[in-house]
């Protein structure tokens, strides 16, 4: 089955046009270098002898190019007084010295950080904190970053205030776009931690939506929802972000959209109610890990605005190689009616197991064009499946009546340790290459089922039960991180003597997204060596590595390209420092 043709050519713009974002920022060298520190004055030039002494002073200064360098400290400021957008090739970053802890106190005031209708900025390593309204309210802003910043206690007791704002004003025809949040800490808000849009008013004629951003690799945790991203924004990627503890009431979630975002491998747990609600269409929920939250693992529907007329259905979603697990509510509930029909919904290579009383409820208004297959429905006791009012105890019977379910199972996943909730499968899990082919990569005969790939040592026993051949050449990898310079020596030891330099090692991050790395070594030795930069381009969280088929060839013509050792790493480049206010004590949700 095609997937989504329109979904891959925004996919791809939005990759394209974040690398190139990444590269031009990291690599420039701003024109001045401002410095501001809570001994300097506003009345001096602003260098690292003679600092400024308020950011709002500072980055009213800020020119194209320019770099505003805080040094350690707390500032009690409301931050808003900027004057100019940086340019494509000129950006302007505002950063803490590394080393050092910028705090930014907005005092129990209202916005810490305003920040409107300017583009080209990099914010970095920032601590904001205390503000009523919001941390970081930005509208209608492109093309900045705002990464590995700390931001906690916003708002009053009870309300709504939000971490991070990628927003339009109300009435106004100017977006936020082009953006990219990531690697921020987010906390202790009493609203959402990252808020993309402006509700219904974020539409045309009323105003613009916010399109084409990115939040990645953030942790959010004990705000009402994690990410939410309103009615009328479309094109914006949720991906490896980490969402727990979150607080909201009855419709909150831990990541809400609306429409055309693609959700991928993000984990979300333990919040209060449901893990993932799609409120629209063409959405995408990809190798996502929801478990433990009070609520459905995965809700479905349309969208129905209680401020105004607006309404849309929940029609073309997605839902891909997640692992849903032990949720209070249902595991997936697919919902139609009231016109907030769920049609056409494809369901592909999931894992859905010991959620509450079902783990999937579809709807009668969510029937039309469903697709259910290859997928894992398991529980420990009574009905897997509740489809158009009717109850179903086993995928056999489910199939039988209706027709859907080809390729699907009812087994235990054999997880890694699923009451750690280690959510990898063993090497003997019955799921492994069990799935349909997508577009996405995968190890061995065909993809395996829930949200991580299981590389294999050897092939997989066939259906017959006969062992695969072991290889007759294989290589190990090992590797050593040199913290200065952000990078990865990587040594392959092949296990025998190669009669050439072996193929790119190529390394598998947790987008998607490959990374080669070229090695070097001398002809008829078994010891080569590759540099992985830890640079903005390679992704954090879970990667592997591997070698295209017959890289590996001996002296006797036998090739092969099986990895046996060091295939999997976790890549963490640099995490925002967490604020020494936190008390650290021993939980289960830590």
């Amino acid at each position: 089955m095609k997937l989504f043709p329109a979904h891959k050519a925004y996919f791809y713009r939005i990759c394209r046009s974040v690398l190139c974002l990444l590269f031009v920022s990291g690599t420039l060298f701003g024109a001045n270098l401002y410095v501001v520190s809570t001994s300097g004055s506003d009345s001096d030039p602003g260098t690292p002898e003679r600092p400024f002494r308020s950011i709002n002073y500072g980055v009213s200064r800020c020119e194209p190019g320019d770099t505003l360098e805080i040094r350690g400290g707390v500032y009690y400021e409301l931050v808003n007084r900027f004057s100019h957008s940086g340019t494509p090739d000129q950006w302007i970053t505002i950063r803490s010295r590394r080393g050092e802890r910028a705090v930014i106190d907005g005092n129990g005031q209202w916005t810490v950080i305003q920040f409107h209708g300017k583009s080209y900025y990099h914010f970095q390593g920032l601590e904001i904190r205390n503000g009523i309204w919001s941390g970081f309210n930005g509208t209608s802003y492109h093309h900045c970053i705002l990464s590995d910043c700390v931001i906690h206690q916003i708002g009053p007791s009870s309300g709504t205030a939000v971490g991070i704002y990628v927003s339009t004003q109300p009435g106004s025809s100017d977006s936020s776009t082009h953006n990219l949040i990531q690697n921020n800490i987010i906390y202790d808000c009493a609203g959402e931690g990252i808020y993309v849009g402006n509700d219904a008013d974020a539409c045309p004629p009323m105003g613009a939506p916010c399109n084409h951003n990115i939040i990645r690799g953030n942790t959010i945790y004990r705000c009402e929802e994690g990410i939410d991203v309103k009615f009328g924004s479309r094109f914006n990627r949720i991906v490896n972000n980490r969402i727990y503890n979150g607080n909201g009431g009855k419709y909150s979630a831990g990541i809400l959209v609306y429409e055309h975002t693609e959700i991928d491998s993000n984990t979300v747990f333990k919040n209060s109610n449901h893990g993932i609600t799609v409120q629209g269409n063409h959405n995408r929920l990809l190798r996502n890990v929801i478990y433990d939250n009070g609520g459905m693992g995965i809700f479905v529907t349309g969208y129905e605005s209680h401020w105004n007329a607006m309404m849309d259905s929940g029609d073309d979603n997605h839902i891909m190689h997640n692992t849903v697990v032990g949720n209070g509510g249902w595991g997936v509930y697919l919902y139609g009616g009231n016109d907030q029909d769920c049609r056409g919904t494809v369901i592909q290579n999931n894992i859905v197991m010991n959620n509450h009383e079902y783990q999937i409820v579809v709807e009668p208004h969510a029937v039309d064009g469903l697709v259910m297959e290859a997928n894992n429905w398991f529980s420990s006791s009574g009905p897997v499946i509740r489809y158009a009012g009717k109850e179903y105890t086993s995928v056999e019977s489910f199939r039988e009546a209706t027709g859907h379910g080809m390729h699907s199972m009812q087994v235990d996943p054999r997880f890694m340790d699923l009451d750690a909730r280690r959510l990898h499968l063993q090497k003997t899990s019955p799921l492994i290459d069990r799935g349909v082919v997508l577009e996405f990569p995968y190890w061995g005969r065909a993809p395996d089922l829930g949200a991580f790939e299981t590389p294999l040592e050897y092939e997989p026993l066939d259906e017959g039960g006969i062992s695969a051949v072991p290889p007759k050449i294989t290589a190990r990898i090992f590797t050593s991180l040199s913290p200065h310079s952000r990078q990865l020596t990587v040594v392959l030891l092949a296990s025998k003597k190669l009669a050439s330099v072996p193929g790119d090692l190529i390394l598998r991050q947790s987008d998607g997204a490959d990374t080669r790395i070229s090695l070097s070594g001398s002809v008829g030795g078994q010891r080569f060596s590759g540099i992985l930069n830890l640079d903005e381009a390679v992704t954090e969280g879970p990667a592997y590595f591997y070698l295209e088929p017959g890289s590996l060839c001996d002296l006797e013509g036998n090739t092969g390209s099986v990895l046996t050792e060091g295939m999997d790493l976790y890549i963490d480049k640099t995490p925002p420092q967490i604020p020494s206010i936190i008390s650290i004590h021993k939980s289960e949700d830590h």
